[in-house]
């Protein structure tokens, strides 16, 4: 009677607000995917189109699951390279993009969950603007206390580096040639989101946030030796190379 009355109601409302998220953050991944050039984004647009699509089929249980989960990703590693850049000194594009992502993967989070533990029907348009003011507020909040703490500037580049380049999960190149000794390395990350630069056996673990450039020193013996990107899911993407160290050569 009244308990059916009671419960049913929260369903609907916070279902539409997650798709109404879930389409603002497609329509800009489809964005920085287009602008960037970046396939990355590209594939988080797919797999968001299919969870809100997951969203109309029965309940809407799995959909709203699997956009929760994506939310919880993008806000995660934007969030974070928010904060690095903006500490580091990045350009303001590359403090807008991760920052415009994180704000609504937040919304995202906090606006459903804001629904789902109200007792009452509150209004739509009130729980959408105070999620947004939610969203925004915490990466202003994040990017203010980057920049308090301070940090260094992007790695520019130097003679007798060797360039390596993040772009579309993938690195280029994918082999690289030094010769045995000092090897200077300057990773550039083109992707919306981090990626590193690891080589397990030369301990070097370099983390390069969004649009960001950084240098690894380091001295090799001649061999073979992988590099990879450890952020999860990227080295089954493909995301790693060989660094091959040669012989110093007579006269050198």
């Amino acid at each position: 009677m009244d308990l059916r009355h009671h419960e049913t109601p929260q369903h609907p409302y916070w279902h539409g607000l997650l798709r109404l998220v879930g389409w603002a953050e497609l329509i800009v991944l489809a964005v920085t995917a287009a602008v960037l050039r970046d396939v990355e984004p590209a594939v988080l647009a797919l797999v968001l189109g299919a969870g809100l699509a997951l969203t109309r089929v029965r309940k809407g249980k799995a959909g709203a699951i699997m956009l929760v989960l994506l939310f919880v990703n993008i806000a995660f590693w934007t969030l974070a390279a928010t904060a690095s850049n903006a500490r580091n000194g990045e350009s303001l594009t590359s403090f807008l993009i991760p920052g415009l992502h994180a704000a609504i993967a937040v919304g995202g989070i906090v606006g459903p969950f804001s629904l789902i533990l109200r007792r009452f029907r509150p209004s739509g348009a009130a729980l959408v603007g105070g999620s947004a003011v939610a969203s925004v507020a915490l990466v202003t909040i994040v990017a203010l206390a980057a920049n308090l703490t301070g940090g260094g500037t992007n790695a520019v580049k130097q003679p007798g580096d060797i360039l390596v380049m993040a772009r579309n999960t993938a690195f280029d190149p994918t082999e690289i040639r030094v010769e045995a000794g000092r090897a200077d390395v300057l990773f550039t990350n083109t992707d919306l989101f981090w990626h590193t630069f690891t080589v397990d056996e030369l301990n070097v673990d370099l983390k390069v946030p969004v649009r960001g450039s950084r240098r690894a020193t380091f001295v090799a013996k001649p061999g073979s030796y992988e590099f990879y990107c450890k952020i999860p899911g990227h080295i089954l993407a493909g995301m790693k190379g060989t660094l091959l160290v040669e012989e110093e050569r007579p006269g050198a």
